[in-house]
């Protein structure tokens, strides 16, 4: 292990040293036509001027941030306007102050358990550090938009105890909103009150976001929408929703889900016409309905609603919430002037997976059901709560409207059994087990497992796990000591709270608290700024650009959003083997520590270019085990790319398709960089490749090319050489028309056969290469690797070629520029490469299917006579088989040790050695780094994954990448991650690395406790699996 350590300091040092830079820094102001950027500071006030009119504001110097409070930004959604969606707020003449917090929307307050609030309540705040033309300004910062909870009956953007103080410290703006609750915001009977008016609020406060944040120094194409609770279950809405699609690129959702039985109504008409009929309406016509509610004043409106109606579902326990979202399309029907905030149901959804795949953050606290079995709503839980009707144990959203179908009483019964069974000693908390599972994490975990299921790849699951001074929701709602932590308890540790609330704490007693708070805070603001992928570097090549150098991506006007990957190259991965990505694949991403901390940015850091392997078919820049969080936490900017694959990429049979695309999108992608990093902080003078496997070929021929002479200073190439007997194409034009045969052209023309390819589909290409070509020399090539860099010929015109002579002669000849290299090997390399495909019961007979089978592709064996190469063929034999032989004697204990040893001489180590000596002899002998890594350890993911660990000893092809990148968290599971030390950017000495969700049978999360864990198992798995299985039989069936 401290060879790991050592191995990866040293990479760091060598790609970040060199002689000191001198940085200088140009600020442009563009000025606005509308004067709508213009602010002018007057003594703590501040003025800036939005679409609508001028905002005065003012700076809190205890809390070091401005705030603007009270801004409208819709009209008030009164008299005619009530039960409608909203209208942006008109333009203004004069200053507005927004100095102090708008109203709340109309509301019974659960604490003083009385009305308060009003109906003109569209209000937003917008808190934030630095101004547009403050002198520390530098350029837009995130924006985090905050959405309450309060099971869409209570609540607002104004709470007292969500200071966004510390979040704003993270150089973030935080925008809080009002929306409209009850059945002012969700009174969902009609065309007359369709419902959701409270989400189309949200909708118009995002829309306001995205006109006028940038005039309060924000950036509106970095929006994150943020929620708890009911705001959770509301962001997961928006992120469905093609209504808000085009204005935030980043979700978190904590502690709710609108697939909770209280975020959803399966029979809103009926509640209308309840609450109507409690105020004397008879009829049954939802226009007159509606025009009867109009008359009726708001209080009484929301005091019906929230004290004295009926729920649809009396004797089921839906915590009393009466007015939450409905499935306005599915209620009243399609009407071409009227878009809904949802198409269709939430379910539906998600099985097709018809929504934008943007990241998210999903999580819930481990005792939920605290917070409601033992507040106000059950002050004194008794064994008589479980002596209830039958029907107060279902979930609200199971279908009992067909009781015949099932036997519900043997249902409930089974339900009161699991749960009395977990906790036998106590009612209360068998309740608190129950609220916690039914109400929410349920219905939190079926969507995580929807989402990556569907493809996301960016979705985070957390559970937050701490019981502290901090947690104010269970010190509010819970007997003083009670254990547990409540719905609520972790936003004590992203919010400030009002100082009454930190009566009797200090700095001694809330240490553990303050760490947890700056590690929540650091990852809920990391995860609205980092990383900037799927970058377009070239046009797509696609049509007559097939088989061609690709150019240069056209400059755009606007903003492009860069938060999800692009598509893959066109490939079929040996896992799935089934056929993905696209030939519109050139992107690239960029991840960088810089962007988070731009106050004190001092110089441009190192840029770290990664090519991916996959042995020039498969791979890219996405990679899940090239995660950089490893590298970019040592202050370098990490740059991973696609390049085109197979024979898009490496087709070579003359002037009209003349190879080695992929090398050439390389080198385009290294232009860009050079054109563009610094404006992510980066150095275009101190740029390092590092590539692995096909990768590191890449580098090593790029490092030998004039095309790529100057657009990098040092490179790092591991386990792959040039003179790898895979790397280079033999035969190219023969296996090109090989491939045009298979596909139907049988022709002989280089330029008929090109034009044939160009109307082929890109998916026929990609699999007629990997299933149906035999090569002429597959007997002497068990890797198979079929389309791979080529060598022009002479005739070739001059400006294009990647390399003018043989890497060998360029070597020999020094007619390349030297740069500083490292350059390694893992001890046993073709473990993981043979292992499933030669090394099974049916190895001897497949390794001896022919008597060239031991040649390497690459040696000229063509004018040997049959006997001599028989000489050839058993003389490798019995060096590696032959227990005689004195250079293995006593090594090989059995036949796949002696097959391995074989695979890694010939396919990887000799031409590494090779390419190692002749560098050194071509002068550049000071500049050299090699390393062999040989450990065997949990990271070894290759081995592991490929039954290889154990089998035979060593470290397999790609097994020292999960020391230097992290790995999906699949990938750690079983193992001890405490020698590991993956802290994303900005986390305070952490030891692990929170990671997506990569299947839904591996449930990855991050436990937020005194220290950060990392877990594998599902908590609450068995409790989990019983509800699948109710729901799988009464419910939606997401997994």
């Amino acid at each position: 292990m401290k060879f790991l350590c050592i191995l990866l300091i040293n990479l760091l040092l060598f790609i970040k040293s060199s002689s000191t830079v001198n940085v200088s820094m140009t600020f442009v102001v563009n000025e606005s036509e509308n004067r709508h950027e213009k602010l002018f500071v007057v003594l703590k006030e501040a003025i800036v001027l939005t679409k609508e009119g001028l905002l005065r504001g003012h700076y809190h110097e205890d809390k070091g941030y401005y705030a603007f409070l009270g801004v409208r930004y819709g009209q008030p959604p009164i008299g005619s306007k009530r039960f409608k969606r909203p209208v942006p707020e008109r333009p203004w003449n004069g200053i507005r102050n927004a100095l102090k917090p708008g109203d709340d929307c109309a509301q019974i307050n659960p604490i003083i358990r009385a009305y308060h609030g009003s109906e003109d309540c569209l209000f937003l705040n917008v808190f934030t550090n630095v101004l547009p033309y403050d002198k520390h300004f530098v350029e837009p910062l995130p924006v985090m938009f905050y959405i309450h909870g309060g099971g869409f009956t209570y609540g607002s953007g104004n709470d007292i105890l969500q200071d966004p103080q510390y979040l704003v410290e993270k150089n973030v703006i935080v925008v809080a909103i009002n929306y409209r609750l009850g059945p002012l915001g969700f009174l969902c009977v009609g065309k007359s009150s369709r419902g959701n008016m409270g989400i189309h609020d949200q909708i118009l406060a995002l829309k306001w976001v995205h006109r006028n944040i940038a005039a309060f120094g924000g950036d509106p194409k970095q929006v994150t929408v943020f929620g708890f609770s009911a705001g959770a279950a509301s962001v997961d809405i928006l992120t469905l929703s093609s209504l808000a699609k085009n204005y935030f690129r980043g979700a978190i959702a904590q502690s709710g889900s609108m697939l909770n039985p209280w975020a959803n109504i399966l029979n809103p008409v009926a509640q209308g016409f309840r609450l109507g009929k409690f105020f004397g309406y008879q009829g049954t016509s939802t226009d007159e309905l509606v025009r009867f509610l109009k008359l009726i004043p708001a209080k009484s409106l929301i005091e019906a609603a929230t004290r004295k109606l009926k729920s649809p579902h009396d004797e089921r326990n839906v915590l009393g919430f009466n007015f939450v979202p409905c499935i306005e399309e599915n209620e009243f029907g399609y009407e071409p002037d009227y878009e809904p905030v949802l198409k269709e149901n939430p379910v539906d959804i998600l099985k097709h997976g018809n929504y934008r795949k943007i990241p998210q953050i999903k999580g819930f606290t481990t005792n939920e059901g605290l917070f409601f079995i033992k507040n106000l709503l059950y002050p004194t839980p008794t064994p008589g709560l479980f002596n209830k009707s039958d029907l107060y144990y279902l979930p609200a959203n199971l279908d009992t409207r067909y009781e015949h179908e099932f036997n519900i009483p043997y249902l409930v019964d089974k339900i009161k059994s699991v749960y009395t069974r977990l906790s036998p000693k106590s009612v209360t908390d068998a309740l608190v087990t129950f609220g916690t599972d039914v109400f929410f994490v349920h219905a939190i975990t079926q969507e995580l497992r929807a989402h990556v299921r569907n493809g996301n790849k960016h979705v985070f699951a957390y559970r937050f796990d701490y019981d502290g001074y901090f947690n104010f929701a269970k010190r509010l709602s819970a007997p003083v000591g009670e254990p547990g932590i409540a719905h609520g308890d972790e936003l004590g540790y992203i919010f400030g709270a009002v100082p009454i609330a930190y009566i009797g704490l200090n700095s001694e007693n809330t240490r553990i608290e303050r760490m947890i708070r700056e590690n929540m805070v650091t990852m809920w603001t990391n995860f609205a700024k980092y990383g900037f992928m799927g970058i377009r570097y070239g046009e797509a090549p696609i049509g007559k650009r097939r088989f061609k150098e690709a150019l240069p991506e056209k400059a755009w006007n606007g903003i492009r959003s860069a938060f999800q990957y692009g598509s893959v190259c066109s490939q079929v991965p040996p896992i799935t083997g089934k056929y993905t990505g696209s030939e519109d694949c050139l992107f690239l991403n960029v991840y960088t520590k810089i962007l988070s901390d731009q106050m004190e940015f001092k110089e441009n850091q190192p840029v770290l270019v990664y090519f991916h392997g996959g042995a020039f078919y498969t791979g890219s820049g996405n990679d899940l085990i090239s995660g950089p969080e490893l590298l970019v936490s040592q202050d370098i900017i990490f740059v991973s790319i696609n390049y085109r694959l197979g024979p898009l990429g490496f087709l070579c049979v003359g002037k009209e398709s003349s190879g080695n695309m992929g090398l050439h999108d390389q080198i385009l992608a290294l232009k860009w960089i050079q054109r563009n990093i610094a404006a992510f902080g980066g150095d275009p003078e101190k740029v390092t490749l590092m590539g692995f496997s096909a990768g590191a070929v890449s580098i090593e021929i790029l490092m030998l090319s004039r095309l790529a002479k100057g657009l990098f200073r040092s490179v790092i190439t591991q386990s792959g050489s040039f003179l790898n007997p895979w790397a280079f194409a033999k035969d190219p034009k023969e296996q090109g028309f090989r491939l045009g045969k298979i596909l139907g052209y049988h022709g002989e023309s280089t330029s008929e056969l090109v034009e044939f390819l160009q109307n082929v589909s890109a998916q026929d290409i990609v699999e007629a290469a990997m299933n149906d070509i035999e090569l002429a020399t597959y007997d002497r090539n068990p890797l198979e690797i079929i389309f791979t860099p080529c060598l022009h010929e002479k005739k070739y015109k001059k400006h294009n070629r990647i390399l003018e002579h043989h890497p060998i002669k360029i070597l020999k000849r020094g007619l390349y520029k030297k740069v500083p290299q490292i350059k390694g090997f893992n001890s046993n390399e073709a473990t993981v490469i043979f292992y499933n495909t030669l090394y099974d019961t049916k190895a001897p007979t497949n390794f001896f299917k022919s008597e060239s089978y031991f040649l390497p592709a690459n040696l000229a064996t063509d004018k040997l006579n049959y006997t001599d190469m028989q000489l050839l063929v058993n003389a490798i034999k019995t060096a590696y088989l032959s227990v005689n032989y004195p250079i293995f004697s006593g090594k090989n204990t059995s036949l796949l040790e002696a097959l391995t040893k074989y695979g890694t001489d010939i396919f990887f180590i000799h031409g590494i050695w090779r390419s190692i000596n002749e560098v050194v002899r071509s002068g550049n002998n000071n500049q050299v780094f090699v390393y062999r890594f040989a450990f065997e350890g949990n990271f070894n993911f290759p081995s592991r994954f490929s039954g290889a660990m154990g089998q035979s000893h060593g470290a397999g092809h790609g097994d020292e990448l999960g020391y230097l990148f992290t790995a999906p968290l699949f990938a750690y599971l079983g193992t001890d991650t405490r020698d590991k030390h993956p802290t994303p950017p900005g986390i305070w000495d952490g030891n692990v690395i929170w990671e997506p969700i990569r299947s839904p049978k591996n449930f990855t999360y991050l436990n937020i406790k005194d220290t950060l864990q990392l877990r594998h198992k599902l908590p609450f798995a068995k409790r989990m699996a019983f509800w699948d299985y109710i729901y799988d039989h009464y419910g939606y069936k997401l997994s």
